[in-house]
């Protein structure tokens, strides 16, 4: 099987000859030792020849910045490491001045829907090119997840989580009015999408939880999240494209909702934070779990045979509704043993 054969058979609740194998690569010894290239030698070439011989499938291509930090001029700072990014603030935001923010999205938000459609027109067609682009270096078999929407929730990250929640409960119907313009956004910009003869999906992530829960209540996430994240969902499906929903933490609590929400596959399964994959398939035969091997703990500093004995019993306990990866992203201090473990399992490994 072709990658893509391997994945679309997954989808389609069919047995592929294995598993295949997704991921985030972000891990110099991986890159290099699978490219064949150093690489430094030539970033681009490195990076996507790597990709197309390690994996299936994969929902983003990155290249390795060059590390530095960067004064953004309003009391933020970029700090920029080989494979990340953040932000770094000198002082925590008001309330008012984070509302003020709000407000000025939704006035944007507001415009991009007056304006004709013409603008999410062009971000529809951004789309397409840069798929059309990854695809170009990794073949028209590989099994690549298109970039998705979202509701818009990570909006905290922009000012932290505290500080978020202190204005969301000074001004909830202006944050509603948000969330409500960004999901009507990435609805009619999905309409004049036209990526489904590219992909085998689209990427909807979202981080609403952490270790031992979700981040919000489960009354505000009902009422103010998934009725959103559905008609995301349900606009993806119309044009005949599965949806992989992703976030970090446990989502043990929430699974029953995300089910209503119609996805077809859940990324990353962080093990380690309690979600685990057998009693995922028993409660949802058909859903197919993408990630599931930890990528904290296990794959930096395991040994290759406890690597290749997890890898066995997810594919035993997940399979064959399941596409073998990190439990987020490939980082650099994952020892090349321990991928291969795990990479070599998996390619051994016949239904």
């Amino acid at each position: 099987m072709t990658p893509k054969e391997r994945v679309q058979t997954v989808l389609a609740g069919g047995t592929p000859d294995r598993p295949p194998l997704f991921d985030l690569l972000r891990n110099r010894a991986v890159l290099e030792h699978y490219s064949g290239y150093k690489l430094y030698d030539g970033p681009e070439k490195c990076v996507y020849a790597a990709v197309r011989a390690a994996l299936d499938s994969t929902r983003s291509i990155r290249l390795p910045d060059e590390p530095g930090e960067f004064d953004l001029g309003d009391g933020r700072r970029q700090v920029r490491r080989e494979w990340t990014t953040w932000i770094v603030r000198d002082r925590q935001p008001d309330t008012e001045e984070i509302i003020e923010d709000v407000r000025t999205r939704v006035s944007d938000l507001e415009q991009r829907l007056q304006a004709e459609s013409s603008q999410l027109r062009e971000e529809a067609a951004r789309t397409r090119q840069g798929i059309e682009r990854h695809l170009r270096h990794l073949g028209p078999d590989f099994a690549l997840i298109g970039p998705g929407s979202s509701v818009g929730m990570m909006m905290y990250t922009q000012w932290g989580l505290e500080p978020f929640c202190y204005a969301l409960a000074e001004e909830p119907e202006l944050f509603s009015d948000y969330w409500e313009l960004s999901t009507e956004c990435a609805v009619r910009r999905i309409g004049f999408m036209e990526i489904t003869d590219l992909v085998c999906g689209v990427f909807c992530g979202e981080d609403i939880a952490y270790k031992s829960g979700t981040l919000f209540s489960l009354d505000f996430l009902r009422k103010e999240y998934f009725p959103r994240f559905h008609r995301i969902a349900d606009a993806f499906h119309e044009k005949g494209l599965p949806v992989m929903f992703h976030s970090d933490g446990n989502l043990m609590w929430i699974l029953d909702d995300l089910a209503e929400c119609e996805i077809d596959m859940l990324n990353p399964i962080e093990v380690l934070a309690g979600l685990g994959p057998s009693e995922i398939r028993q409660r949802f035969p058909n859903l197919v779990l993408v990630g599931g091997i930890d990528v904290s703990q296990l794959l930096p500093f395991g040994s290759p045979s406890e690597v290749a004995a997890a890898t066995r019993q997810l594919i035993v306990d997940a399979g064959p509704a399941v596409m073998i990866g990190s439990s987020t992203e490939l980082h650099d201090k994952v020892p090349l043993q321990n991928y291969q473990a795990m990479a070599e399992t998996v390619r051994n490994w016949r239904y």
